[in-house]
């Protein structure tokens, strides 16, 4: 496989894999503005020592300080006698990184089943949580149906991402919330739950599709590099599975793919059946090339690339058509992303 770029080094040290040469300083610094500060110094040896310490510790801090809120949070409505699951980098950061510290959240992704979403809303916004109203995409708001807009805290910060699915259909066919929750893991103190090792992957891979495989997703794909450093707890062929069920086969093999480009080790994932595509041509090879290439602005698709990069990789035909019905319809009426019969701040 030729290697493209200055990046490598870094991204065979998130993989685990050996022989990947000294990083570029620079490189570093790029890494670092996509995942913080503090996942570069934890994932990278020898990174620490390029960076600005000031920037490592508040980078860890401030994760520290997001993952404890959601934490805190998911007690709460755990309390309530409401099951809710961590997922996405909230989970991750407690079962598949070195250090939890490390791992970069933005917001908490807090899910429950659809028949509780009432309850969970009237437990938050007991205690003051109100809904934010973000900009969407694009002009027909939001096109998803697993989330809404964020839950903002009255007076501590806090930002949850309250779901009621894994991801926007078709991940519901693959796995309803009750079956995720069904099958959850311990994933630090105090009850935290978070999803069994193959539906982590598959929430990532996901939701690294969902964001096109941009820079957005970087997180999703550097938590699936470190999933796969320990390939032995993955159920790979329970992962197939899930995703023809699910109608996620496309994307969750150009998302292993991708991973197998970065470093990973895919002979696990062959043995399951998995038939990956090459990563070194058409558009996942661009994807490849951006992600080695650590972004550079003027390599992000436009609107036209970020629809036809949708349809080769990121969705099979049956989701295109849903998402595109979606689109169509929120032209006329965009949807405002929260739910009915909350009022929104």
């Amino acid at each position: 496989m030729s290697r493209i770029g200055t990046s490598d080094p870094i991204w065979s040290a998130v993989a685990g894999t050996p022989g990947g040469g000294s990083p570029d300083p620079d490189a570093l610094a790029r890494f670092a503005d996509l995942v913080g500060a503090a996942a570069v110094a934890a994932l990278v040896p020898g990174a620490e020592a390029a960076l600005d310490p000031a920037a490592v510790r508040q980078s860890r801090l401030l994760n520290r300080f997001r993952r404890l809120q959601g934490e805190k949070w998911a007690g709460v409505i755990a309390g309530a006698g409401i099951p809710v699951l961590a997922i996405k980098g909230l989970a991750t950061a407690r079962t598949d990184w070195p250090d939890p510290d490390a791992r970069a959240v933005s917001d908490a992704d807090l899910l429950v089943r659809p028949d509780d979403l009432s309850a969970a809303l009237d437990c938050l916004m007991a205690e003051g949580f109100r809904f934010a109203e973000m900009p969407t995409r694009g002009p027909w708001g939001f096109v998803g149906d697993a989330s809404f807009q964020p839950l903002i805290g009255p007076e501590d910060g806090a930002n949850i991402d309250l779901h009621v699915q894994g991801d926007a259909w078709p991940f519901e066919t693959a796995l309803t919330a009750a079956q995720l929750l069904e099958s959850a893991v311990e994933a630090g103190p105090e009850g935290l739950l978070a999803p069994a090792p193959a539906h982590r992957l598959l929430i990532a891979a996901s939701h690294a599709a969902g964001d096109l495989f941009t820079a957005d997703a970087v997180k999703s794909v550097v938590d699936g590099l470190l999933m796969l450093r320990r390939p032995e707890m993955v159920d790979f062929a329970a992962l197939r599975a899930l995703a023809i069920r699910g109608h996620l086969s496309r994307p969750v093999a150009n998302y292993l793919a991708l991973l197998g480009a970065l470093g990973a080790e895919l002979d696990p994932v062959r043995a399951a059946g998995f038939r990956l595509p090459d990563p070194e041509s058409g558009e996942l090879g661009r994807v490849v090339a951006a992600h080695r290439a650590l972004f550079p602005a003027a390599g992000e698709p436009g609107l036209f690339g970020r629809l036809r990069r949708e349809a080769l990789i990121c969705a099979e035909p049956r989701v295109l058509l849903w998402r595109n019905g979606r689109r169509i319809s929120g032209m006329i009426r965009p949807r405002q992303g929260r739910p009915d019969g909350h009022g929104i701040v």
